[in-house]
């Protein structure tokens, strides 16, 4: 399947559309740019650093890195190695929901 440009117009449909598509393309690219700056907090199994420098709660470090990680994978998942692609689709749309209602 050919993939196209959609042209968006200035409606406010067309700009909650081109929100959505703005939103997405920060959680692809800043997700694992996140992690990785996540990882360099971390010492072994100490989160402090990480609780410290985002203002969490003491003991949230790990399950907040969770979910985030859990994010990033499954928007990684290659679907010709990782199962079907309804499968990691399932998974990404259960790990958006859960860091969704989780984070913040």
């Amino acid at each position: 399947m050919a993939t196209t440009h959609i042209h968006l117009t200035n409606t406010e449909l067309a700009n909650r559309i081109r929100a959505y598509r703005n939103a997405l393309t920060l959680v692809i690219s800043e997700g694992p740019l996140l992690l990785a700056k996540f990882d360099t907090m971390i010492d072994g199994g100490d989160y402090s650093e990480l609780e410290t420098e985002a203002g969490f709660d003491t003991g949230d470090g790990t399950n907040f890195y969770s979910n985030h990680q859990a994010v990033v994978l499954a928007l990684q998942a290659n679907p010709a190695t990782a199962g079907s692609t309804a499968d990691n689709a399932a998974l990404l749309a259960t790990k958006l929901s859960q860091y969704v209602s989780r984070v913040g």
